[in-house]
Protein backbone atom coordinates (compact mmCIF):
# COMPACT_ATOMS: atom_id res chain seq x y z
CA UNK A 1 0.00 0.00 0.00
CA UNK A 2 1.38 3.36 -0.96
CA UNK A 3 1.61 6.26 1.48
CA UNK A 4 -1.12 8.13 -0.42
CA UNK A 5 -3.52 5.14 -0.17
CA UNK A 6 -2.75 4.85 3.54
CA UNK A 7 -3.60 8.54 4.09
CA UNK A 8 -6.86 8.17 2.14
CA UNK A 9 -7.79 5.14 4.25
CA UNK A 10 -7.06 6.97 7.51
CA UNK A 11 -9.02 10.00 6.34
CA UNK A 12 -11.97 7.82 5.37
CA UNK A 13 -11.93 6.07 8.75
CA UNK A 14 -11.80 9.39 10.61
CA UNK A 15 -14.69 10.77 8.53
CA UNK A 16 -16.74 7.68 9.34
CA UNK A 17 -16.01 8.12 13.07
CA UNK A 18 -17.18 11.74 12.92
CA UNK A 19 -20.39 10.81 11.10
CA UNK A 20 -21.20 8.08 13.63
CA UNK A 21 -20.49 10.38 16.58
CA UNK A 22 -22.79 13.08 15.16
CA UNK A 23 -25.53 10.54 14.54
CA UNK A 24 -25.31 9.22 18.11
CA UNK A 25 -25.52 12.77 19.50
CA UNK A 26 -28.92 13.20 17.89
CA UNK A 27 -30.33 9.96 19.33
CA UNK A 28 -32.02 9.63 22.71
CA UNK A 29 -31.22 6.76 25.06
CA UNK A 30 -32.48 5.90 28.50
CA UNK A 31 -29.73 6.27 31.07
CA UNK A 32 -29.41 4.08 34.15
CA UNK A 33 -27.58 5.37 37.21
CA UNK A 34 -26.89 3.90 40.64
CA UNK A 35 -28.42 5.92 43.46
CA UNK A 36 -28.85 5.63 47.22
CA UNK A 37 -32.28 5.84 48.86
CA UNK A 38 -32.19 8.80 51.25
CA UNK A 39 -35.88 8.91 52.27
CA UNK A 40 -38.31 5.99 52.33
CA UNK A 41 -41.20 7.55 54.26
CA UNK A 42 -43.53 7.28 51.22
CA UNK A 43 -42.42 3.76 50.24
CA UNK A 44 -45.98 2.42 50.53
CA UNK A 45 -46.83 4.73 47.61
CA UNK A 46 -43.70 3.69 45.70
CA UNK A 47 -42.19 7.17 46.05
CA UNK A 48 -38.59 7.55 47.23
CA UNK A 49 -36.03 10.30 47.53
CA UNK A 50 -32.72 9.14 46.12
CA UNK A 51 -29.27 10.65 45.78
CA UNK A 52 -27.02 10.37 42.74
CA UNK A 53 -23.29 11.16 42.82
CA UNK A 54 -23.51 12.27 46.46
CA UNK A 55 -25.01 15.64 45.51
CA UNK A 56 -28.00 15.30 43.18
CA UNK A 57 -31.12 14.42 45.20
CA UNK A 58 -34.47 13.80 43.48
CA UNK A 59 -37.70 11.79 43.63
CA UNK A 60 -37.90 8.41 41.92
CA UNK A 61 -40.85 6.06 41.66
CA UNK A 62 -41.07 2.28 41.88
CA UNK A 63 -43.46 -0.63 42.15
CA UNK A 64 -41.01 -1.99 44.74
CA UNK A 65 -42.34 -0.89 48.12
CA UNK A 66 -39.84 -2.53 50.48
CA UNK A 67 -36.77 -0.39 49.74
CA UNK A 68 -35.15 1.22 52.77
CA UNK A 69 -32.97 4.22 53.45
CA UNK A 70 -29.38 3.40 52.50
CA UNK A 71 -30.30 0.85 49.80
CA UNK A 72 -28.50 1.18 46.47
CA UNK A 73 -30.86 1.15 43.50
CA UNK A 74 -30.73 1.35 39.72
CA UNK A 75 -32.66 4.37 38.48
CA UNK A 76 -33.70 4.86 34.86
CA UNK A 77 -33.60 8.37 33.41
CA UNK A 78 -35.95 8.28 30.37
CA UNK A 79 -34.17 9.44 27.20
CA UNK A 80 -31.41 10.83 29.45
CA UNK A 81 -33.71 13.77 30.30
CA UNK A 82 -33.40 14.59 34.01
CA UNK A 83 -36.66 16.59 33.83
CA UNK A 84 -38.65 13.39 33.18
CA UNK A 85 -40.05 11.13 35.91
CA UNK A 86 -37.28 8.86 37.20
CA UNK A 87 -38.00 5.16 37.74
CA UNK A 88 -36.33 2.78 40.19
CA UNK A 89 -35.72 -0.37 38.16
CA UNK A 90 -34.24 -2.66 40.82
CA UNK A 91 -32.35 -2.86 44.07
CA UNK A 92 -28.59 -3.32 43.61
CA UNK A 93 -27.33 -6.49 45.26
CA UNK A 94 -24.77 -5.96 47.98
CA UNK A 95 -22.42 -8.59 46.51
CA UNK A 96 -22.03 -6.67 43.22
CA UNK A 97 -18.97 -4.48 42.97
Amino acid sequence: MTENNKNIGETLCRATEILIAKRLESMSFDRTVICTVTDDTLSAEGKYTVCYASTNEFTAYSTITNLRKGDSVYVSIPEGDWKEQKIIVAKKSRDES
